[in-house]
């Protein structure tokens, strides 16, 4: 399947870290929004602070920006910013605090009335509504809290969940626990947000499942393993899950050389066959491709990210376009990319972030 690239404008939001907490680097100033040129040239729209920022989602039915507030303490929280028009500033329109500490992920359900958020330090995963207007309801949804742990000695002493990702037909919530090696797959009742019994995957035992994205066709699921550097196609089977695949992360020069590295995000292709991850350590992204029918998965290509610890990095809407957030060199690089025959990937420009977290596309209109 191919995607058109017609010439467009974007703007994308940017998240970065403002306070450190273990070994996060962290100086950043909150969110920053930043245009694209369909020419390929950067340049800043606007900023607010927001504390810790790690993880953005775009509501096209809000026209809302949601992001988590990734702190370690009570002010853990989710937020809405509404989009500014030219010449505004961001502004948060509605913040609800977190039963957890460090709430790293969120999704929203595909009607647009619920978030997810996944608690990292604490095992909470809860869904709040939303309503019209893309507010917060505190007193409805609902919450679950998550134990286990896993081989890894300091990693996984307890569950770790990284991700809350609803399935494309709504009636599921995947949870990735990087803490326990398993993808816990909960029914989900969109009418009154109620959890069930989870089905559950179990990855191998120290791998670390970190977060997760569905193929267009809604048949798999690719899935990244923080710890052991892996990724893997997961057949899905409404709730049942199995692997027909399972394969590093890493290109074949960056496994020999030996530096240690840990997986991060993984974003799909708008043509829902190609994805990426990115691999913190050897600072680069890889291409893989899915196979629709079977599941199979092909590494394509390993290119650099074009600075140190790519936290996450996101896909235009067209497809030409690939933004990489480098957390420890303070960067956003872009890249133009193009997954036909021969995969090509060029660097074409730079934006300067400081401690960027997420990339978020929002639209394509340019201020």
């Amino acid at each position: 399947m191919t995607v058109p690239t017609p010439n467009r404008s974007y703007r994308l939001a940017v998240g970065s870290y403002t306070e450190s907490y273990g070994d996060f680097r962290a100086r950043g100033n909150g969110i920053s929004v930043v245009g694209l040129s369909d020419e390929g040239a950067f340049r800043h729209v606007g900023s607010m602070f927001l504390p810790n920022p790690s993880y953005l989602r775009h509501s096209e039915i809000h026209d809302r920006i949601y992001a988590t507030i990734e702190t370690p303490d009570s002010r853990a929280a989710l937020a809405s910013l509404e989009l500014p028009r030219p010449g505004a500033r961001l502004r948060v329109s509605a913040r609800i605090s977190v039963k957890g500490r460090l709430p790293c992920h969120i999704d929203l359900h595909p009607l647009g009335r619920w978030i997810a958020c996944a608690c990292y330090d604490t095992g909470n995963v809860l869904v709040k509504a939303l309503s019209d207007h893309g507010d917060f309801d505190p007193h409805s949804g609902s919450e679950i809290l998550r134990t286990g742990s896993g081989p890894h000695p300091v990693r996984q002493t307890r569950s770790h969940p990284h991700g809350a990702n609803f399935s494309p037909d709504g009636r599921w919530l995947l949870v990735p626990d990087l803490g326990t090696d398993e993808l816990a797959a909960y029914p989900f009742d969109p009418h009154t947000g109620a959890f069930g019994m989870p089905l559950t995957w179990r990855a191998p035992a120290g791998s670390g499942p970190r977060t997760l994205a569905f193929s267009n066709c809604g048949r798999f699921i690719a899935l990244v393993s923080e710890l052991s550097s892996e990724v893997s196609s997961l057949q899905w089977r409404d709730g049942a899950v199995e692997e027909p695949a399972r394969l590093s992360s890493r290109g074949p020069a960056e496994e020999s050389n030996g530096t240690g590295n840990t997986a991060s995000g993984l974003r799909m292709h708008p043509d829902g066959i190609h994805f990426g991850v990115a691999n913190r350590g050897d600072d680069s992204i890889s291409i893989f491709r899915l196979e629709s029918r079977t599941g199979s998965i092909q590494r394509r290509l390993t290119f650099p990210s074009g600075g140190r610890k790519p936290r996450d990095f996101g896909f235009s809407p067209c497809g030409r376009w690939l933004v990489s957030a480098n957390q420890d060199s303070d960067s956003c690089i872009l890249f133009e990319v193009d997954f036909q025959s021969v995969p090509v990937v060029q660097r074409v420009a730079m934006v300067a972030v400081r401690s960027p977290s997420s990339v978020c596309f929002l639209s394509d209109r340019q201020d």
